[in-house]
């Protein structure tokens, strides 16, 4: 496939990938989703086949009085490239999530649908959710500054984005506390790798998802 023309390339990756929606919310028992890190993880493969190369880039756009996120996705190979964009529109407050948590989770929305465009990837929820509410944004304070001492921690050196975005996906409270726990499982992985404790380690590393 290196030896193909980038649409040929991007035919057969929009063929051949697989992103399933695996991820499932909290209300309504059959709405399920993908991330755009889903995505991304799928296709890797694919590029790596193929020889492309896929960027994302945002601007801010303001359109009357509120502010866009513009998202652009592209895929390329030598000298020729394919762009899809994605637009979303930032609200203007959303309990539980500061300004920099907003533009984050208005981000991961428009590359979400800039790159299902590109990829010719099915971008709407499943209708059997969408008669459902949203649940209630219960992750407390303490939680949300908890969260942010574990991931100062040596452990997610260099996942800081990673981490922040499954973050920003948690509304509950028993979520919040199910991913600080498992943050600190990570943790004390870590600090007994760093000691050298196998005995330990064997132990705690079958506990760590």
């Amino acid at each position: 496939m290196k030896t193909k023309s980038l649409r040929e390339c991007l035919n057969y990756i929009q063929t051949k990938l697989v992103s399933p929606k695996d991820k499932q919310t909290d209300y309504g028992s059959r709405y399920k989703y993908r991330h755009i890190e889903d995505i991304f993880m799928a296709v890797k493969p694919l590029l790596k086949e193929t020889g492309c190369v896929i960027n994302a880039s945002d601007s801010v756009e303001n359109i009357g009085d509120r502010y866009y996120i513009k998202s652009v996705v592209s895929i390329s190979k030598g000298d020729d490239s394919i762009s899809s964009v994605g637009i979303a529109r930032e609200t203007e407050s959303k309990k539980g999530m500061d300004d920099a948590q907003l533009s984050g989770s208005c981000s991961s929305y428009s590359r979400k649908y800039a790159i299902c465009g590109l990829l010719a990837i099915d971008s709407n929820p499943d209708i059997d959710g969408m008669n459902h509410e949203e649940p209630k944004y219960t992750i407390t304070e303490d939680q949300k500054a908890r969260y942010q001492e574990l991931l100062h921690n040596d452990a997610f050196k260099g996942k800081h984005r990673e981490y922040n975005n499954r973050w920003r996906e948690l509304t509950t409270k028993e979520q919040g506390e199910n991913a600080l726990e498992k943050m600190q499982q990570k943790i004390n992985l870590f600090n007994l790798q760093l000691n050298g404790d196998d005995e330990h380690l064997s132990r705690i590393t079958k506990e760590v998802v």
